[in-house]
């Protein structure tokens, strides 16, 4: 042994041996441990593992629900619980056998490679609405400016009514439809798809399906424009025995385009006169409506107009009052003839007009602008009521004095207060025609303007003031 243990190479040999049986208890046990240990069970607890619920989207609607991740307890292998996967792996609640209402529910595990021990709540509260079918418009946002000069036109929507199914009781809650588009910068027409999504009244996106949920969309980028009434003025009068009854325009208000602060100044278009002398029949006319003022175009260019004709009838309206303008701040006027201001004018319509017409839907106007004090013979002008003819076949004149109110005023002076120092008998009661309101004539004046005042057969008076006299 000693000669062994004193050769190298024995010993060497021998060493490498304990080596190896070393290595291989440590092995073998280490394997044992790692055995025992795979094979032991043990309890885990997974938190905020997600409920899926099972439902039918297209029948049902969750409103509410109380709980929406849950904690899980699991018992398995080392190796088992190393392969639970929470993405795969989740507890489930099954609303396919239940309506509208509020239900409590349990909990079932899906997906777990180990023994689910408890679920944490193991049931919950559901709140389930049935859905609706609703047919809505589509309303479409523009987003930015377009380039400078030009502005966003007329939005046109394709489909521009789609459906969202939603909870009926969210039917009556103001939902809309909604889509955006961008007009940043735009110099022309934009063509887009656009996705829709279903908003509240405050504007917060909802969890509603929309069918079709893409729609196309086209902006139009215009220049300037404004919607304004369209007006059609008549020129000439149907014969006797006829009149208008009735117009009507294709259109009533129309578009024009130009510059902004042309746009601003106005308020109606004017378009071409139409002429109707002679015309004893209902007639249809087209018209082009002409550019006018720096407007570049019209929209639309053209327009009908449908002038109805029939049987007319007359009548004399009696007791129209008289206006007078173009009167000086130092002046009043009196009418002397006709005797009480009033005149009466022959006219012409339709039954239903001339029947109904009176008195105060006729203006008589007497123009003294310019005229020095005295005594003048004016032309009457009249405005009536549309489509009313005067058939008055001469021109109707009036008798006015005009008088300075200075001259008027003294006169009042006459009679007055006497002088003290005048030992002739009073007044005896005689009349003096220029005594008492200081107009002349004994017809009582209009108090705020100091103008002559006729009577009315409605019981009023009508005064002729500083700037205008009935």
């Amino acid at each position: 042994m000693d000669k062994l243990l004193g050769n190298k190479n024995f010993v060497a040999v021998l060493a490498l041996l304990i080596g190896i049986l070393l290595w291989l208890g440590v092995n073998l046990q280490q394997k044992t441990f790692n055995d025992y240990t795979s094979t032991a069970e043990r309890t885990q607890r997974i938190k905020n593992v997600q409920i899926v619920p099972k439902y039918d989207k297209n029948q049902v609607y969750i409103t509410d629900m109380n709980v929406k991740t849950v904690d899980v307890v699991v018992r398995g292998k080392e190796s088992q619980l190393n392969k639970v996967n929470t993405e795969k792996a989740h507890i489930e609640v099954d609303l396919t056998k239940v309506g509208k209402g509020e239900y409590k529910l349990p909990l079932v595990d899906v997906g777990f490679p180990v023994d689910v021990i408890e679920i944490i709540p193991s049931q919950i509260t559901v709140v389930i609405d049935d859905l609706a079918k609703v047919e809505m418009p589509v309303e479409i946002d523009t987003v930015g400016k377009p380039a400078e000069g030009l502005k966003v036109g007329e939005t046109v929507v394709k489909p521009n009514r789609v459906h969202v199914t939603l909870p009926t009781s969210w039917v009556d809650d103001n939902i809309k439809v909604k889509g955006k588009v961008s007009v940043e910068g735009a110099k022309e027409n934009i063509n887009s798809q656009v996705k829709l999504v279903a908003v509240d009244k405050n504007g917060k996106e909802l969890d509603f399906a929309v069918t079709p949920s893409v729609v196309d969309v086209e902006v139009a980028i215009t220049k300037p424009y404004k919607q304004i009434p369209l007006q059609i003025k008549l020129s000439g009068e149907p014969p006797s025995g006829y009149a208008i009854s009735k117009v009507t325009q294709s259109v009533d208000k129309v578009r024009v385009f130009g510059e902004q602060s042309v746009l601003d100044a106005l308020e109606f278009y004017e378009g071409p006169q139409i002429n109707v002398q002679g015309l004893t029949e209902t007639k249809e006319y087209t018209v082009e409506l002409p550019l006018k003022n720096k407007i570049s175009l019209v929209d639309p260019a053209k327009v009908t107009v449908k002038v109805e004709i029939t049987p007319s009838i007359t009548k004399t309206v009696d007791n129209i009052g008289i206006k007078t303008i173009g009167l000086n701040d130092g002046f009043t006027t009196k009418i002397i003839s006709p005797d009480g201001g009033k005149i009466s004018l022959p006219v012409e319509g339709t039954p239903d007009r001339i029947t109904t017409i009176q008195s105060k839907d006729v203006q008589a106007i007497i123009d003294v602008t310019n005229l020095p004090a005295g005594v003048h013979d004016v032309p009457v002008s009249f405005n009536l009521p549309p489509y009313i003819k005067n058939i008055q076949q001469q021109e109707m004149r009036v008798t006015v004095e005009i008088l300075s109110k200075q001259s008027v005023d003294g006169a009042t002076e006459v009679g007055g207060k006497p002088d003290p120092g005048d030992k002739s008998p009073p007044d005896n009661g005689t009349e003096h025609p220029n005594q008492g309101n200081g107009n002349g004539n004994g017809s009582p004046t209009d108090s705020n303007t100091g103008a002559v005042a006729s009577p009315n057969p409605n019981g009023t008076s009508t005064g002729q003031g500083n700037k205008s006299s009935p």
